[in-house]
């Protein structure tokens, strides 16, 4: 027989001591692996905080419907979160309790002629 046939037994631990646990070489990940998976996290987050702006552009926008925007000023009279007829008539009388220039300015508006341009 040769030595390459003989079985070799590792030597016993000392006594008093447990045997100590093989420990296995840890698996290492591909780089293009984790980066990988970091984009497609990087990728949902961006799905996801842009289908919540969409959604709440789509729901916000319920809430005026029908209605003027807030903070809208016409010459200093706020008409913001009204309906367009609503504001039609509280515009018409202001204008009414003002002079007759700003009147017959308002009518020809109102009826969808068109202005010509001015340098004021």
């Amino acid at each position: 027989m040769n030595e390459r046939d003989t079985l070799q037994v590792p030597p016993a631990p000392p006594a008093g001591r447990p045997p100590m646990p093989r420990i296995r070489p840890r698996k290492r990940h591909s780089s293009c692996i984790v980066f990988a998976g970091w984009v497609l996290v990087v990728l949902m987050l961006v799905a996801l905080v842009a289908t919540t702006g969409m959604l709440v552009l789509l729901f916000g926008e319920r809430s005026y419907a029908g209605l003027i925007y807030p903070n809208v000023k016409v010459r200093g009279h706020h008409i913001g979160i009204t309906t367009p007829a609503s504001a039609h008539d509280s515009l018409q009388q202001r204008i009414m309790h003002s002079s007759p220039i700003r009147l017959r300015l308002f009518m020809r508006i109102g009826s969808g002629t068109r202005l010509p341009p001015t340098l004021a």
